[in-house]
């Protein structure tokens, strides 16, 4: 087939013809490159602070930075920023209290691994601060992550989309006799990364 696809072209039957060219990586993947990126969704919460249980929702964001270290391996690092809302006593039948509001930012290292053309897994470890609005807390602790996901085609001037399910868990053990907050969040992130 490529001997007569190649007399064609000769004898100018083909409309075009692609050069190969040996320094081209491909258009979709992100193997020897550096990365920008961005996501955002929505997460559902439950968490334990001081020992009282909550759960809720939120929802946040995050930029990311990072180098494809192969063909399917990459690296980023992230700021993270978010918020939600955690109900700790819902009692049925009665009207609710207000929830407690929260906010978290956060400064992962992600770990990406492409599983398919398509389809990629992640694992994220890294610093977390806490904010919980209504006790005026602050809280330093630390966070862990996985999650799965596939990208889409790349569009138009770089973007390559892509969407992750991810679970997250935030901990932080109440140093200097702070609380000790313990949070497991699940929820869709979309998104995109922008390289050459």
């Amino acid at each position: 087939m490529l001997a007569r696809a190649d007399e064609r072209v000769r004898q100018g039957k083909c409309p075009f013809w692609i050069e190969p060219v040996a320094s081209f990586d491909g258009n979709q993947a992100l193997a020897y490159r550096w990365l920008f990126g961005a996501e955002a969704g929505g997460r559902f919460i439950v968490g334990s602070e001081n020992g009282v249980l909550g759960y809720g929702a939120g929802g946040g964001g995050r930029v990311l930075l990072g180098y494809g270290l192969n063909e399917r391996n990459a690296l980023f690092v992230g700021l993270e920023g978010g918020g939600g809302a955690r109900f700790t006593n819902v009692p049925i039948g009665e009207r609710a209290s207000i929830p407690d509001f929260l906010a978290i930012v956060a400064m992962p290292v992600i770990g990406r691994r492409t599983i398919s053309l398509s389809g990629f897994i992640e694992a994220e470890l890294g610093v977390m601060a806490y904010f919980n609005q209504v006790e005026g807390i602050v809280e330093p602790g630390l966070r862990a992550g996985i999650g799965v996901g596939g990208s889409y085609l790349r569009l138009k001037r770089g973007l390559l989309p892509r969407f992750t399910f991810g679970i997250l868990l935030d901990h932080a053990p109440g140093w200097n006799d702070g609380v000790t907050i313990t949070q497991l969040s699940a929820g869709l992130r979309a998104g995109f990364d922008l390289s050459r």
